[in-house]
């Protein structure tokens, strides 16, 4: 099962539907169309709205404003997202620019639109909101926890082990804010059924968590509220949800699709118009009716010992918090992937004025590996030792705060593969000039991203004919996950992957794990696994008592599926297909990850990224010549698909490094490029030379000896550029994106990232 995606036939043909293109022969109706009206400022009260026009109009059938929505009820968001804080069209307030504030109900799609033009505001003004950290100052609160991660952290006295350290630095990093862009806006489709129920068509990364919010939303009942999350995580329970949420293919989702405002909003729009409903995000909308990544100002000091082993880490990061209860974990990772003597971890965030932030490749990490390896290598130039060599030095051998081994770390093995693969060893100096008169650079920069496992369950089916069906509510948004559990099924059960059905429109199944964090594969293939043994041990059972079976009165009572056969632990075994043919089906549901894959060993994927770099010396105009990512990710199950994943997320790390940036109207608080041709995100011209390299040979013995990737991949793209700017050019970046603002402010700084030993 390796080279072929699943899914990948239907999608180049036009036959695997995406949720705006579901019509009355998928859906069996036809739903009317929905598009939202958003505030075109920042801060006020809505004093009325104008229906009058748009409902003349032919074609508009209802308009939905705060005034006629249907009340809902407080939410538990699980993945801190806007609706846990504030729900839609519940109030005449207006806290960003870009909140719903009405939606147009109509029969078409142009009419939706005339309905849309014809709405008028009449708003009351509100102060001047507040969007960026540098207007943020007296908002700036230090905090305990900052979203998953750390807000505060310390081990030992880092301000005197760093006011002690004979090399240090002290620099200020920027990050801009910026969005997911992926290929399709999304929609949402919804129909209120006859028991009270709600049938939802949409794209969503975490099936079990939305269909949960929207039936607490709506007052459903407990079966669709927590109390019924929790009886499908721990019971694995399987049971009818008056939330019938069928979770369809996505154009990209990088986060941005979980628990966002369409998935209550179509219900609403459905249930003010008494007729099902389709709801359309335009792309502008998905600026502020989705997440984004947010702003981010890091200070960060460095000390180190004569040798170059680092002394202190001091982090303060201030994190910008839109109206969401999510906060970039900045302080998760940056104290895992050196050893220090010390460290402290001092974070600020401040509520902004602004749609609700989330979840975005490499979420808090990639901002902060950002300034920790600018960090890194400022140190390196001060202590005139290669960076690589720096690294290598401080390579944690175990965890550098709780001192637990690594499970599987292979991080010098990427490093070994990455410098060979681009030449760091023979590398030019930095600064030489090229053939065409640019001038050289050469960077690189360390990745690594948390190791984690969600609670998940599954249930599998092996039936008389010798083939598998498993029935898990997954999320399939192009990174190849039906393609990785079907090859793990077939090495599991030894059938090949066309006599294995996954069945992912499962509303009725018990609870499976999202596809966030680089987790999805591995957490719902341990619980099918978990089910496939739970089958075995029955399946043992019956043929030991079978006079015509080979294993018949044997007294190993464990038993396993190995490839084709069932095995028992004396050794014994008998041809899977056989056993079914005589006992019939075989069922069982599986469970895995409810300690969330706890263990006495630390867990994370790491990574090591290498780049080229030309400047121009008079327009500093930057070519990344090369990129090389070489990632310890364990046994690649799909290598096509995996390469594909990594070359993926360096280009996304591309992107956040030289373009990638939403711009803010500091007046209004509108997001003044919220359109493709102005949210520039890497094109082919833009792509250099990508080589993904793996290394690592997995985490144990069994079929799950693997690691995610996705999320590790972006992490060291940003800083290993920016590093090749500064060998290049001698000026340090500080903010991302590297616009040529900050080229420009960075060579003109006369601020050289070598000074040799010095202090600042």
């Amino acid at each position: 099962m390796r080279g072929h995606r699943i899914e990948g036939a239907d999608k180049v043909r036009g036959r695997a539907p995406f949720v705006d293109d579901l019509r009355e022969d998928v859906l069996g109706f036809t739903p009317l169309i929905a598009l939202a009206v958003t505030a075109p400022v920042g801060s006020g009260t809505i004093r009325r709205i104008d229906t009058d026009a748009a409902l003349r109009l032919p074609g508009v059938r209802a308009i939905m404003t705060h005034e006629n929505a249907p009340r809902l009820r407080k939410v538990i968001s699980l993945s801190m997202s806007e609706p846990g804080v504030r729900l839609p069209l519940q109030s005449p307030r207006i806290a960003y620019a870009g909140q719903v504030v009405a939606v147009v109900v109509a029969e078409t799609l142009m009419a939706a639109r005339q309905g849309v033009a014809a709405i008028a505001l009449d708003i009351e003004p509100g102060p001047a909101p507040v969007v960026t950290l540098e207007d943020a100052d007296n908002r700036l609160r230090a905090v305990k926890r900052a979203g998953i991660g750390p807000g505060r952290s310390r081990k030992g006295n880092a301000d005197s082990a760093l006011a002690a350290a004979t090399v240090t630095t002290d620099d200020t990093f920027h990050n801009a804010p910026h969005h997911q862009n992926p290929l399709e806006p999304g929609a949402v489709v919804a129909r209120w059924d006859g028991d009270g129920g709600v049938t939802v068509h949409a794209a969503v990364q975490w099936h079990h968590i939305d269909a949960m919010m929207i039936g607490q939303a709506f007052g459903l009942g407990w079966s669709d509220g927590m109390p019924g999350l929790l009886r499908r995580v721990i019971g694995r329970s399987r049971h009818e949800s008056r939330v019938r949420l069928f979770n369809h293919f996505s154009g990209g989702a990088f986060g941005r699709n979980i628990s966002y405002q369409a998935l209550l909003l179509a219900p609403m729009a459905a249930r003010v118009a008494g007729a099902p409903v389709k709801f359309v995000q335009t792309r502008r909308d998905t600026f502020s009716l989705m997440s984004h990544r947010s702003e981010v100002r890091q200070r960060l000091r460095l000390g180190a010992h004569p040798d170059g082993r680092l002394a202190s880490i001091v982090l303060e990061p201030d994190i910008a918090k839109g109206n969401a209860a999510f906060v970039e974990p900045v302080g998760e990772m940056p104290f895992q992937l050196y050893t220090h003597d010390t460290h402290r971890l001092t974070s600020r965030v401040a509520q902004l004025d602004l749609p609700g932030a989330g979840w975005m490749r490499g979420p808090g990490v990639a901002h902060a590996i950002f300034a920790l390896e600018q960090g890194m290598d400022r140190l390196a130039a001060r202590l005139r030792m290669d960076p690589l060599d720096l690294r290598l030095l401080n390579h944690a051998g175990t965890h550098p705060v709780s001192g637990t081994p690594w499970e599987a770390k292979a991080l010098r093995g990427a490093y070994a593969a990455g410098a060979a693969a681009i030449g760091w060893r023979d590398r030019p100096k930095g600064g030489t000039i090229r053939p065409d008169g640019r001038l050289t650079g050469y960077g690189m920069a360390s990745a690594i991203d948390l190791g984690r496992q969600f609670p998940a369950t599954a249930h599998v089916t092996l039936t008389a004919d010798a083939r598998a069906v498993v029935s898990i509510a997954v999320a399939e948004m192009g990174q190849g996950l039906l393609t990785g559990l079907t090859g793990l099924v077939s090495e599991m059960t030894g059938l090949p992957p066309d006599r294995i059905t996954l069945r992912r429109q499962a509303i009725s199944e018990a609870y499976a794990a999202g596809s966030i964090g680089s987790t999805g594969t591995y957490s719902n293939a341990a619980a099918i696994q978990d089910a496939l043994h739970r089958i075995a041990t029955r399946l043992a059972d019956r043929t030991r008592k079978d006079r015509a079976s080979p294993l018949f009165g044997r007294k190993a009572k464990r038993a396993r599926i190995e490839g084709p056969d069932l095995a028992l632990a004396d050794g014994s075994r008998a041809p899977l297909a056989d056993l079914l043919y005589r006992h019939g089906d075989q069922s069982g549901s599986g469970r895995a990850g409810l300690t969330f894959g706890a263990s006495g060993k630390a867990k994370a994927s790491f990574g090591a990224v290498f780049c080229e770099m030309a400047v121009d010396p008079v327009t500093l105009e930057i070519e990344v010549v090369r990129l090389v990512g070489a990632y310890d990710c364990g046994r690649v199950l799909q290598p096509a698909i995996a390469a594909a994943q990594l070359r993926g997320a360096m280009i996304m790390g591309l992107g956040q490094a030289l373009m990638e940036e939403t711009r803010l109207d500091r007046r209004t608080g509108a997001w003044t490029n919220a359109e493709l041709g102005e949210a520039l995100i890497p094109t082919q011209a833009d792509v250099p030379h990508v080589e993904v390299l793996t290394v690592g040979s997995g985490t144990d013995d069994g079929p799950l000896n693997f690691k995610g990737i996705a999320e590790t991949a972006i992490v060291g793209v940003a800083p290993a550029i920016a590093s090749a700017f500064a060998d290049a050019t001698g000026g340090l970046i500080r903010s991302l994106p590297m616009t040529y603002v900050e080229r420009l402010r960075a060579v003109s700084a006369l601020e050289p990232i070598a000074q040799g030993v010095a202090s600042e």
